[in-house]
């Protein structure tokens, strides 16, 4: 969970989005009923919303009518936590929380179906530890804003750091998370030649990130 005294604190992360999730599910045993056959319909339409239109506002909702219907889906999280990331007041504490329970829904259950939402199940796992060391790496801007201890602000680069790692455990091939790892490295160390420019470029399928 991310930590300090930037907008990003709280008592939410990853334990509210699986609460969310458990209280999903368990909703539909209470009511005696059978989680509906998997659409991805609404969450398609909410994607475009978001990556083509940056509309994420708008999609929110009905990535939110999307996951009460199939909770565990580890690409509803994964759009859940974009769309917290994306807001103009970005939501890194939220954001953080529904990755990070993508994470974990890709690890238990494993990699989503090829052609889902026209994503390659390989690359669709590198992007989601790509979009976590994102929230970390914004974590980090915000916290040089204010004044929060050094050690806070190397902790956050080092989870940055990881998540690229395991990102490019995921999809080794991957060149943009390359390109993290080797500017969080640099800054990590206190010396980087310039001001790393990947938080406005483009992600692996060319959507703005």
């Amino acid at each position: 969970m991310i930590h300090g005294t930037v907008k990003i604190p709280g008592p939410w992360g990853r334990g509210w989005a699986a609460g969310v999730t458990a209280l999903a599910a368990a909703a539909f045993l209470l009511a005696g009923c059978v989680p509906p056959a998997y659409d991805p319909t609404l969450l398609q339409k909410a994607a475009e919303l978001g990556e083509k239109e940056q509309r994420w506002d708008e999609a929110r909702p009905m990535i939110q009518e999307h996951l009460l219907k199939h909770p565990e889906d580890p690409v509803g999280h994964y759009y859940y936590g974009l769309s917290f990331l994306h807001r103009k007041d970005a939501q890194l504490t939220l954001a953080e929380g529904e990755l990070l329970t993508a994470q974990a829904l890709l690890e238990r259950n494993g990699d989503i179906p090829d052609g889902l939402l026209g994503k390659d199940p390989i690359v669709f796992k590198g992007e989601v530890y790509q979009k976590t060391a994102l929230v970390y790496m914004r974590a980090y801007y915000e916290s040089t804003r204010f004044d929060i201890p050094p050690e806070a602000q190397r902790d956050l680069l080092k989870k940055a750091i990881a998540q690229t790692e395991t990102g490019l455990k995921a999809n080794p091939d991957s060149v943009h998370m390359k390109d993290y790892h080797q500017a969080l490295m640099g800054m990590l160390s206190g010396m980087p030649e310039r001001t790393p420019d990947i938080v406005t470029r483009s992600g692996e399928n060319g959507a703005a990130i």
